[in-house]
């Protein structure tokens, strides 16, 4: 019985320091592991973003195909790629361009290009950051 319970504790202690490992996966690993794709843009207040005379707050339901299918891949190295997709707004642009990308606020929040973005949600599978402008917000979601 004794040889029992010691099998048990150490099983347990095996299976929590595992878990534990899993759980500590750095916010640098998790956000430069792929390319990421936008699935979600919200803003509040709305305002009319396509010109049509309607207020949008859902801005991915308006956004050009062209812009949906962009791929984003943070590096170490504080570059950020955005690569144009299988189809370009313009034909003539690069099909891979570069801006700068960096964590702030003890890795709470993000620079992109010079904007600041709080970070929502980070996971291996998604990414959620938001911005509050004078009580403008806007949040952006993606997805792997």
């Amino acid at each position: 019985m004794k040889k029992l319970k010691t099998v048990v504790a150490i099983s347990i202690l095996v299976i929590c320091v595992a878990c534990k490992k899993d759980n500590k996966e750095s916010r640098m690993n998790l956000i430069s592991s792929g390319n990421w794709k936008m699935i979600a843009y919200t803003v509040d207040p709305g305002y009319d973003y396509d010109g049509d005379g309607d207020i949008d707050t859902d801005i991915f339901v308006v956004t050009d195909q062209c812009e949906k299918d962009n791929l984003y891949l943070f590096k170490t190295t504080g570059a950020l790629e955005i690569n144009e997709g299988a189809t370009k707004c313009d034909v003539t642009d690069p099909q891979v361009y570069t801006a700068d990308w960096e964590f702030s606020n003890n890795e709470r929040d993000i620079f992109i290009a010079g904007g600041e973005f709080h970070i929502d949600e980070l996971s291996s599978a998604r990414l959620k950051i938001s911005q509050n402008d004078n009580g403008d917000k806007s949040v952006i979601t993606f997805s792997k």
